[in-house]
């Protein structure tokens, strides 16, 4: 006889269950092993009390469950990172008032985002780790690496408006980006013209404040402060 559809549809969850068990125990396991023996004075707390903490969490791991994708693990480790390094520089970043009521402190509500975004990330962690494992996790990090050219393609950009100047640097830089991005012929003269356009449009019409390329002092006579004012 085969499985009715519903007993198929909870078969992925069952596994996972499973495997959420398995990795828990584990977790405890090494813990067990190489962390206890080095925490000598904790020790007598930890023996009496990590038994029952670590198998109420066995127990409630399942709920965690979820369905993800192959780089959910190592997205949640960075945002952790990133939430812990946020949370450990609010001393230093934020400001309290003496006198005002809490909810109107400048620190207050940063305060409440940051540790909100920290405790979410931690549950995102354990969520994603005893969750199962798919494959492809190093190929999907991978990708996401990749995406930080784009981000110096930008940088530089930024670097060689003043020395080039804006008109040459976006007409440059668009068409090399369309050229990367796998564009043919016609897609390159477009992006070229569309740097045009932002050009004209951002400096010389509503007269955005974007400094003059330093090789437009080598320009001769009037073209010169035509193209600092306008280009």
């Amino acid at each position: 006889m085969g499985y009715s559809s519903a007993s198929a549809r909870n078969r992925p969850l069952v596994r996972s269950s499973r495997i959420a068990k398995v990795r828990t125990a584990r977790l405890y396991n090494r813990y067990k092993r190489y962390a206890i023996p080095h925490l000598r004075v904790m020790k007598p707390v930890l023996l009496r009390y990590h038994g029952p903490v670590i198998e109420q969490f066995r127990s409630i791991s399942p709920l965690f469950v979820r369905d993800h994708r192959s780089g959910d693990f190592a997205f949640s480790l960075l945002t952790l990172a990133l939430s812990l390094a946020l949370f450990l520089s609010l001393g230093s970043q934020i400001t309290w008032v003496a006198g005002k009521p809490l909810p109107a402190q400048p620190g207050f509500w940063p305060s409440i985002a940051i540790g909100l975004m920290l405790i979410f990330s931690i549950l995102n962690v354990v969520s994603a780790f005893v969750s199962e494992q798919k494959k492809g996790r190093w190929k999907e990090v991978a990708i996401w690496l990749r995406s930080l050219e784009y981000a110096g393609w930008f940088i530089a950009y930024v670097f060689l408006v003043p020395k080039l100047g804006y008109l040459p640097t976006s007409i440059a830089f668009g068409a090399l980006l369309a050229w990367r991005a796998g564009y043919k012929r016609d897609g390159i003269l477009i992006a070229a013209a569309a740097g045009l356009v932002t050009v004209v449009l951002f400096k010389s019409l509503i007269g955005a404040q974007i400094p003059g390329g330093e090789i437009y002092n080598y320009l001769p006579g009037q073209l010169r402060p035509f193209m600092l004012t306008y280009l």
